[in-house]
This record gives structure tokens, C-alpha cells and sequence, in this order.
């Protein structure tokens, strides 16, 4: 792993691989209102709530990995695919209701 991480190092200046956005450029982006990040794994699942005063993570026990990648695909096979109409707005309501 170390030689991975040290060629992607290499890549970008060197300074941002693999490393989260400093939080000087993530508060701007809450400007128009909290911005939701869902970080899932298969140890536990948060949600990233950024807002223009900074970042809290909410726990969320209830969400494990496998669900979180299912509404994935979904949520992908409909606004990347040529899904449109009835079952693409079902899908797309379903999913901001899921979130």
C-alpha cells in the first residue's frame, strides 16, 4: 500500500491524495444551504452535515453498506440510463425520501 499511496502522491502536487478536502473549501459550498454527505463502509455509516459553520457527523446505525450501495445502483441506473417518466421520478422521490 505504501507504494501505491506514495506514487498517487506524485500526482497532484503531492499534497491532496488521498486526503479530505480542507475544510476552508468545503464551508463555501453550504452557502445556499447544508449540504449531506453519506459515508458508508462496512464498519459504520455516517452522514457529513456541512453547513457554512462547519462540518458534523450524524451516526446513522441503521444504514449498513450493502443498502447504501443498492439505493446506489438505483439511483444510477436511473439519471445515467435512459430511464425516464413514471419510474424515474418513483425512483428519484423514493430516494431523496430514503435520504
Amino acid at each position: 500500500m505504501g507504494r501505491v499511496t506514495g506514487a498517487g502522491a506524485g500526482a497532484g502536487g503531492g499534497r491532496v491524495f488521498l486526503l479530505p478536502p480542507p475544510i476552508e473549501t468545503l464551508l463555501p459550498v453550504a452557502d445556499e444551504g447544508p449540504v449531506v454527505v453519506v459515508n458508508a463502509s462496512e464498519w459504520r455509516c455516517d452522514a457529513l452535515v456541512v453547513t457554512v459553520t462547519g462540518v458534523r457527523a450524524v451516526p446513522l446505525p441503521r444504514l449498513g453498506m450493502e443498502g447504501a450501495q443498492e439505493r446506489l445502483r438505483e439511483y444510477l441506473r436511473v439519471v445515467d440510463g435512459d430511464v425516464d417518466g413514471a419510474e424515474r421520478e418513483a425512483v428519484l422521490t423514493s430516494t431523496l425520501g430514503w435520504l
